[in-house]
């Protein structure tokens, strides 16, 4: 045994000696500590109390930092984040289907990307993305939208199928779906105007493997609205529905 208390097995004694511990904190057979003890390369078993707090303060800060540049170079919306009213859900919901920045414009103007008038700024995303990526890639072409994405397009475009019908990449066309299911939920959020304890009731719909169709409702009370239109309830487990399948109970 060392002086710090690291033990090891001695090659050849047969000797299996016990790992140290840090309070608090589990030491993995490697030495290299256990979650977000792994963020620099000395063991942090063998630290000094005061270096451990230096070296978790460390680690802090990383993950901080790469969450700050996560949600900076982003043009989507966390579902993480939630909320206690409609309002502030609907205005991060807003954020990725507001008009394309200046820079998008001018750098599809750039590469001759054709960004169609008007797009929101993640659609003009995604057709960057799906004109660049390959000559990024270096080859490969883009994927084409399959039947199914095309098929859900139209349901929710509506008045806008002409742009199922025109040759979308997967990556436009899943964008398009966002973004119309991002502005199904916002109508639907405003007209509920929920906030954290109202009554709705939840309808469900399924087929059967017999074909039968079945429904079925329960009342419950919300807990949060999410960045991504999602409505979560009192009572744990999870329990969500986005909101068009929801009404407000009466009272």
């Amino acid at each position: 045994m060392c002086r710090s208390g690291c033990t090891r097995v001695t090659r050849g004694s047969g000797l299996r000696r016990p790992m140290p511990r840090v309070r608090g904190r589990r030491s993995s057979p490697s030495g290299q500590g256990t979650g977000s003890d792994r963020c620099c390369k000395r063991p942090p078993a063998v630290l000094g109390g005061a270096a451990r707090q230096r070296h978790r303060q460390r680690g802090c800060a990383d993950r901080r930092r790469h969450q700050v540049h996560r949600r900076a170079t982003s043009t989507v919306t966390f579902p993480d984040m939630v909320f206690a009213s409609y309002v502030e859900a609907v205005e991060v919901m807003r954020r990725p289907i507001r008009p394309a920045t200046s820079e998008q414009l001018d750098l599809a103007r750039l590469t001759g990307c054709d960004v169609p008038p008007g797009a929101p700024l993640l659609i003009a995303a995604a057709y960057l993305h799906s004109h660049l990526d390959p000559v990024i890639d270096g080859g490969g072409g883009r994927r084409p939208a399959s039947d199914r994405q095309l098929s859900f397009l139209i349901a929710l475009a509506g008045q806008d199928q002409d742009l199922a019908d025109s040759n979308l990449s997967m990556r436009v066309a899943s964008a398009w779906i966002d973004y119309y299911l991002t502005v199904r939920a916002i109508k639907r959020l405003e007209d509920l105007e929920l906030a954290a304890g109202h009554e709705v009731i939840r309808s469900h719909d399924w087929i059967a493997h017999d074909g039968e169709q079945h429904h079925y409702e329960d009342r419950m009370v919300v807990s949060s609205i999410g960045a991504n239109g999602l409505v979560y309830f009192k009572g744990g487990n999870g329990q969500c529905a986005y909101p068009h399948r929801l009404r407000r109970a009466s009272t």
